[in-house]
């Protein structure tokens, strides 16, 4: 006996035995590849950017990526925690702060207003640049106009390593069944192939690896996913051959007994790395991530005071045409992390008491702090390492505690004003969070405002009050104010 025959002899076996030895082959790779994409997005992983899996790696060797099966498995734990919208604290309390700051719903003055942005409604979640559109109803009829843009910087979550969840490594025993499965198709097209009709109608290259797959044939076992994959693609070959091959009823029952064999070996559902994530888990994990993110949000918006456009009878006053009474022009920061944010502002305006007043130009500057304080359901709102909790994938209802100092000081003034501030205020505010649709927030700002005293002449019989020239001074107030936010999907 040569050596070539000796060893063709040493390497056939019947197809179950063939199938019994890819089968403890493949149970063995399969578990070493959930090892290695596991390995890449642990804890103890660092922050080294994710490689392929030395089991991807070596893809050569043991044939890993020759189905879509195992090129889901290479993307699935890099993408799974693609950055989705989260309704959480932070964003709420962001909403109240660009509505309050967009149409000064804090401010004497504002009937109503609407500040929507148009990207983030159609669900363009992903642009680096978020525009903002501003309408309010004014007091005196008038109209605010605005247009703000707004980009987001820091960490986003790209993997499972960054969402905290561990990879999903099953035993040798609990992965057998997932391969077993597979038993019957195997043989069914085995057996077929192994018929001398039926195999004469199969390309030659492709019968060869047929031999290696059910261990009829010359050469080394196939690894499982390659082998099965051999099978696929030959049972779809003999599903196009007719006569004379397939003849007899019983020829045809077997054809068809082989295509539907084909099809299940298609489609190979191995376990993967993620199998034991549920949708809640992944979920509760992004909104997590989310909630716990440092971002870093710069905005810069701009906005226009119209007056009301007039016509007929004037009266005592100037009918106004839809002149600008004001325009400011404001650039914003705010930083967030842990349910802890800090915000600052700074803005440019222009503006007039009235038409016909001469215009002044004021500066005005915003430092905002607040923090997340405690859950109204739960015992805490907080986990390890101060970490915000999430239940069902969003924060349970909470509080949160902030505090925020504004002010205006008067470029240019009336000299009759004494002071160079415009406006000063200290708001502390405490918001409920019910949600992640409804915010309400209750503040009691110490507030300071110019007010105007006229002038009263000394010929001026009927005004009881000190004759004196026009002054302007701050007045001090405390003003309670109730801001609710309302989200519409």
């Amino acid at each position: 006996m040569t050596l070539s025959v000796a060893l063709a002899l040493a390497f056939c076996a019947t197809p179950a035995e063939r199938f019994d030895s890819m089968l403890a082959q493949g149970v063995e790779a399969r578990r070493k590849l959930i090892e290695e994409q596991g390995r890449e997005f642990s804890p103890d992983a660092g922050t080294v950017t994710p490689q392929r899996p030395e089991a991807m790696r070596t893809a050569e060797t043991i044939n890993l990526l020759e189905t879509a099966d195992e090129k889901r498995d290479r993307i699935a734990y890099k993408s799974v925690a693609a950055p989705a919208p989260s309704l959480n604290q932070m964003q709420t309390a962001t909403a109240i702060a660009a509505a309050t700051a967009a149409i000064d719903t804090s401010l004497e003055g504002v009937e109503a207003g609407l500040s929507v942005s148009p990207f983030l409604v159609a669900g363009k979640f992903d642009w680096v640049v978020q525009p903002s559109l501003t309408l309010a109803a004014l007091e005196n009829g008038g109209a605010r106009f605005g247009l703000g843009f707004a980009s987001r910087f820091g960490e986003e979550p790209i993997g499972p390593r960054d969402l905290g969840l561990t990879a999903c490594v099953p035993s040798a025993e609990k992965l057998t069944p997932a391969f077993e499965k597979y038993r019957l198709a195997y043989l069914t097209v085995c057996e077929a192939v192994a018929l001398p009709a039926v195999s004469a109608g199969i390309d030659a290259n492709l019968l060869a690896e047929v031999g290696q797959a059910c261990g009829t044939g010359d050469g080394e076992e196939l690894p499982f996913v390659r082998a099965m994959s051999v099978l696929a693609v030959t049972a779809k070959d003999l599903g196009k051959l007719g006569a004379p091959v397939f003849k007899t009823t019983e020829d045809l029952e077997r054809r068809q007994k082989v295509a539907q064999a084909g099809a299940a070996l298609e489609k190979l559902d191995l376990p993967t790395v993620d199998d034991c994530w549920t949708d809640e888990d992944v979920a509760n994990a992004s909104a997590a991530a989310a909630a716990n993110a440092r971002t870093l949000n710069v905005g810069l918006s701009a906005n226009v005071d119209l007056l009301p456009i007039q016509w007929g009878f004037a009266g005592d006053s100037t009918l106004s045409r839809g002149e600008y009474r004001a325009w400011e022009v404001r650039t914003e920061l705010r930083w967030a992390q842990h349910g802890y944010e800090l915000g600052a502002s700074l803005g440019f305006s222009r503006s007039r008491e009235e038409l016909g007043k001469p215009l002044y130009n004021s500066l005005a500057a915003q430092v905002r702090v607040s923090m997340i304080l405690a859950s109204l359901t739960v015992d805490s709102v907080r986990g390890e390492g101060g970490a915000l909790r999430v239940v069902d994938g969003e924060l349970p209802p909470h509080l949160v505690l902030g505090l925020v100092v504004s002010t205006k000081a008067a470029l240019t003034r009336p000299e009759t004003q004494l002071t160079p501030l415009n406006e000063f205020e200290v708001a502390p505010y405490v918001e409920a969070h019910f949600g992640e649709k409804l915010a309400v927030r209750l503040g009691i700002p110490v507030r300071a405002r110019v007010v105007t005293r006229a002038a009263v002449s000394e010929a001026d019989a009927t005004d009881t009050r000190p004759a004196g020239p026009e002054v302007r001074d701050l007045q001090w107030s405390i003003p309670p104010t109730i801001t609710t936010v309302l989200k519409i999907d």
